[in-house]
Order: C-alpha cells, then structure tokens, then sequence
C-alpha cells in the first residue's frame, strides 16, 4: 500500500468491478440517486451500492495505472482536496494494455468536502442523460446531422434502425418516474464520447466529445452510435 496522503480518511468502499478508458479518467461526485445513475451509466459500472443520499454521497474515482494492477484503494481528504492510497500490484508480469482503476466510495455528507477536488481538478461535467443503452449501426446513405428520437412505448420501434438484442433489451425497461427516454443516432466512429443536455426550452441536445487523432483510422461516413438516455421531464 502507498504511503497515506495529506488529510484524513474518508468513506467506506474501494475498488469496483469495470474497466475505464483514459478519456473518463478523473472525478464524480453523486448526491442523488439520479446523479449516481448518470455516473454508473457514462462510466459503464455496476449500481449495487446501497446508498441514503439523505446523509450520504457516492465519490467516485476512474484512473489509470500503467502496468500496475490495483489490488485495493482507499479516499482521503485534505479541505477540498481528495487523494486516493492505491494498493497496486507492481509485480504483474502480464502488461499487455495499461491497467485502470475505477474506485467507489460512500462519504457522510458532513466529511465530503463543499467544493471536492481531485488534485486541481473539480468533478467531471458529464451533462444529464443517463446512458441506458448503446450500439453501432451502418447508415446507407450516411445520414450525418445527429437525429433525436423520442421512446415513447414499443411500438415505435418499428420505424427504427435495428439495435443488437442485449441493447435492444435495456431499452425496453421501464421509463423511472419524473423522466423521459430519448434515442440519438450520432454519426462518428471510436474515439467518441456522446453527451446529452437539456436547452433552455427542455429540448434534448446530444453534443460529442472527440479523441481522435490524426493518427486514428478513417470513420466510415455510415458508421453511427445508436445510444439511448433518460433524461428528466421536467
């Protein structure tokens, strides 16, 4: 285990199942039990911890460990400034891809920190979709400005571009309560991370975030992202 950092410990948890690109490396703080949903659906965890986000939030922490593998991890703070303690496996011999760690924490509200920050860095800005469902599909002709369309019962399936069946599954879950379900066929290939936000009128608007490179492999102008969030309907 590292050396403890600066500050005291905090919160109870430590490192949860799921693998994290470089791209979603930073921090995540969930007071509610929506933000928490908008926090395991963009990082692609697991939702298991039980939670009373009446005294409670959920701190999570995605890193990259080079070829260490993490073994465990624990949260400090010191004022706003949080640091995690890793235990990493510095022995592993297999180093095929660069390991990375996703860490989840549950702290009393009266230990978080008012304004937490991950060294320098404040929480990430993820919008407010939560991510329900996403896939790749082939558009021929490409269709390039992103389309918007709303989920509003089974039947409109029909008219849409097909969905693999794991996918096609979640999206077909009930609708949470004070929330309203949107599909966004975005065109683009790897190296993109979709966002969703609401305009002032209450309009979704999907934006995309991109990562690649002059060195990444050219986009088929018919690859597209299906992906499907909640948003709130207020």
């Amino acid at each position: 285990m590292e050396d403890a950092p600066p500050g005291q410990r905090i919160g109870v948890g430590g490192l949860v199942k799921g693998s994290v690109d470089s791209y979603r490396s930073g921090l995540y703080v969930a007071r509610t039990a929506r933000e928490h949903r908008l926090v395991t659906g963009y990082l692609h965890s697991g939702a298991g911890t039980t939670v009373d986000f009446t005294r409670e939030a959920v701190v999570t922490i995605a890193a990259q460990s080079g070829c260490a593998k993490p073994q465990a991890a624990q949260l400090y703070a010191d004022g706003d400034r949080l640091a995690l303690r890793r235990d990493l496996d510095e022995e592993w011999q297999e180093c095929y891809a660069p390991f990375s760690l996703l860490a989840e924490f549950v702290v009393p509200l009266d230990r978080l920190p008012a304004h937490p920050r991950l060294g320098d860095r404040p929480p990430n800005d993820i919008g407010v979709g939560i991510l329900i469902a996403e896939d790749t599909e082939r558009v021929d002709p490409s269709d390039p400005p992103i389309r918007v369309l709303p989920v509003t019962d089974r039947s409109s399936f029909r008219d849409w571009y097909r969905l693999g069946v794991h996918a096609g599954e979640k999206v077909r879950t009930e609708v949470p309560e004070g929330e309203r379900r949107f599909a966004f066929l975005i065109p683009g290939c790897g190296g993109l991370i979709p966002r969703v936000d609401l305009a002032a009128d209450g309009a979704p608007v999907a934006s995309v975030k991109s990562f690649r490179t002059s060195a990444s492999p050219p986009c088929d102008p018919r690859e597209h992202y299906f992906v499907v969030y909640d948003l709130p309907a207020g």
